[in-house]
């Protein structure tokens, strides 16, 4: 399946913009992933620089991945999870002047700290809360970080998108599968997730690594996790009919030899 038109590049990898433009894919905004790039005295570098990879890249498809340090929409602080609320304000403004009508969150869930029932809970209400003044073109693509199996990612997207539909809204949660954190986060093989999952994947972040830890590796890297070929098929084969890919090893260049040498591009 030829994924083309589909297919991004996270600008955290070496070359990015070059091969953005060279390769006409779409464009993953990684700028403010560090939240200090959205405060004074860095905002303005920061948009500076995301316009000039816009212009230079020349991508009409453009995903803005939102902050994550330290931002835990299910705290049990009232006032932490209003510094995340900010945050994540912030990064829908971003979104909405760039032209990404996708935004790429983290779900904060760190295990032995939250229990599931409470991460699930107050996950829920963030993101409820969070979502009733965006737009209903605006989708939230939740990514898999430190959760050790999909049953939890399911219930979660699941129960962010009934909440929606008895508030009278269309589907706007979909899941940002992540291999490689899969990979190396979970004992669950990584197509085994994609099968649970299926269609609740929106997007993916294409990279993998050797179990050991979260690498951003090339595609074929020494001693794969998991096969990025039986990855890439079984999310072809059970993910959402639209689902799109971004490219997030820190050395996209060899991926894209890769998706050309497999005929995914």
């Amino acid at each position: 399946m030829n994924i083309r038109d589909r297919l991004y590049v996270a600008t955290v990898g070496k070359n990015a913009v070059s091969l953005i433009k060279q390769y006409g894919v779409g464009i993953e905004l990684d700028h403010i992933c560090w939240t200090e790039n959205l405060d004074e005295p860095k905002i303005a570098a920061t948009n500076k620089n995301i316009r000039k990879d816009i212009d230079e890249s020349g991508a009409k498809r453009r995903i803005l991945h939102a902050p994550f340090q330290e931002l835990f929409p299910c705290a049990i602080d009232p006032k932490i999870r209003a510094v995340a609320l900010d945050r994540f304000e912030a990064a829908f403004r971003m979104a909405h002047v760039y032209g990404a009508s996708r935004m790429v969150v983290h779900t904060g869930f760190v295990p032995n700290i939250y229990y599931r029932e409470w991460h699930y809970k107050k996950s829920i209400e963030f993101w409820t809360n969070y979502m009733q003044s965006k737009p209903d073109s605006f989708m939230l693509c939740v990514e898999n970080i430190l959760e050790e199996d999909p049953e939890q990612m399911a219930e979660l997207i699941d129960g962010l998108n009934a909440r929606e539909a008895e508030l009278g809204g269309r589907h706007r949660y979909g899941m940002c599968f992540d291999l490689g954190h899969a990979g190396c986060r979970s004992k669950v093989p990584v197509t085994e997730w994609i099968k649970v999952l299926g269609q609740r994947i929106v997007h993916t972040h294409l990279h993998c690594n050797d179990g050991s830890g979260d690498t951003h590796g090339v595609f074929d890297c020494d001693n794969a996790v998991f096969s990025m070929k039986e990855a890439l098929d079984a999310v072809c084969e059970c993910a959402a009919e639209d689902v799109t890919h971004t490219i997030e090893a820190l050395e996209p260049q060899a991926c894209l030899r890769w998706l050309e040498l497999n005929h995914y591009i």
